[in-house]
């Protein structure tokens, strides 16, 4: 039987010395990597269940979420990233702040630069329509 206990300043400060030894161990690449597979994860759970644990469910909080890690990790601009895709950097904040909804073509750059499934973007992106139908009949 597990007890509960609260853990003393001294013992939080131990294991925060110890997780940020740990996460400084890694290199910016497979921080992103980490970065990159946890937001896949959250796709993933959010079709399944329709629930994120850390995100809302539209797509493009799951983009914004890698963008950000992009250029954490490996200092990529929203411009590079536009270019890259062959937008605007205007066009691109659309699809981040979801003004516009992603195409198949730009689903499959996207794919092909954050090692993601082509149909898992357009499946999330098809249940977030679904979403807001429902909730706009209501």
């Amino acid at each position: 039987m597990a007890v509960n206990r609260q853990w003393s300043k001294e013992e939080m400060d131990q294991l925060s010395a110890f997780l940020k030894k740990y996460h400084d161990s890694y290199t910016p690449k497979e921080k992103l990597g980490f970065d990159l597979f946890n937001v896949d994860v959250q796709m993933r759970q959010y079709l399944t269940t329709g629930k994120t644990p850390e995100m809302g469910p539209p797509l493009h909080d799951f983009l914004s979420a890698a963008v950000a890690a992009l250029k954490t990790h490996a200092g990529v601009s929203k411009q590079q990233l536009a270019r890259h895709w062959d937008l605007t950097t205007r066009r691109l904040n659309e699809y981040l702040n979801g003004t516009k909804a992603v195409d198949v073509e730009l689903a499959a750059k996207i794919a092909a630069t954050f090692d993601w499934s082509t149909q898992l973007l357009l499946d999330v992106q098809l249940k977030n329509h679904r979403e807001t139908k429902q909730n706009e009949q209501y």
